[in-house]
């Protein structure tokens, strides 16, 4: 969202049938502020240049690492 200058909201598409509404809000908020603290350590220049190579192994790689640090 942030190489597209993306200045819209973010919508959440929340059912919790059994749980708390307000708990369910807020740990999906939670989730993304925690994915997108995460996404910001993504080195784009190596994942443009594998996406450029159409290396999908590489390009997973790089995701993953970036977003769970394994």
């Amino acid at each position: 969202m942030r190489t597209l200058d993306w200045q819209e909201p973010l919508k959440l598409d929340l059912f919790p049938y059994r749980e708390d509404p307000r708990d369910a809000l807020r740990e999906s908020v939670a989730a993304l502020r925690a994915l997108d603290e995460r996404a910001a350590l993504l080195p784009l220049d190596e994942l443009r240049a594998a996406r450029e190579r159409h290396d999908a192994m590489t390009a997973q790689r790089i995701v993953r690492t970036a977003l769970l640090g394994a």
